[in-house]
């Protein structure tokens, strides 16, 4: 039986991991009356903002702190799925589309490398293996990707924007778990490289 802390992380990899919105998601663009050109411009714009935005929110996570960084990343993807969903009733939603798309990567580059980090400081220990809590944890998030996009398919068939507002419910949800672990294996923000 996991310990407390361990089942929070595995709920938190659970949620981080509902996609509803990943079997739909270009035929919602389209439908919005988005192009093809305009759909790979989104594309792009997210890859080019992980790669550019990588280094500072680092920084900016490692002064915040692990748990803190994540919640950060996580309410900001969890308020981008909500605008995604919204968007689509603009008249012309490319512009809205795109800078919810810079701020989407931005927020899953706020949790990349600092998840990993804060598995290590704040679980491992006590005989607990990384490589197995880590495998586990993925495990999770397989799993609910999976029961996520059979229900995102479901969804879209009433409603093309209901996956994104039920992704931004749960990934919402795994905000709060963030907030119910303790900050142990943070630094000290004191002794944070400046």
């Amino acid at each position: 039986m996991p310990s407390a802390a361990v089942a929070r992380y595995y709920a938190y990899k659970a949620t981080k991991a509902v996609e509803l919105y990943r079997p739909i998601m270009y035929i919602y663009f389209a439908s919005a009356g988005l192009s093809f050109f305009q759909i790979t411009v989104l594309e792009a714009a997210y890859n080019a903002t992980t790669v550019l935005g990588e280094i500072p929110t680092g920084y900016l996570g490692d002064r915040l702190g692990r748990r803190n960084g994540l919640v950060l990343g996580t309410v900001v993807i969890t308020l981008t799925l909500l605008g995604l969903g919204l968007a689509g009733r603009l008249t012309d939603p490319f512009p809205a589309f795109l800078a919810l798309y810079v701020c989407w990567s931005l927020g899953y580059t706020f949790r990349s490398g600092t998840e990993d980090a804060w598995l290590y400081d704040s679980l491992v220990g006590e005989g607990r293996s990384f490589s197995d809590l880590r495998g586990r944890g993925e495990s999770f998030a397989l799993a609910s990707g999976v029961v996520a996009a059979i229900a995102g398919g479901y969804l879209a068939s009433i409603e093309l924007a209901y996956p994104f507002y039920a992704a931004a419910a749960v990934t919402g949800l795994g905000a709060v778990i963030l907030l119910t672990v303790d900050n142990e294996g943070d630094d000290d923000p004191a002794d944070r490289t400046t």
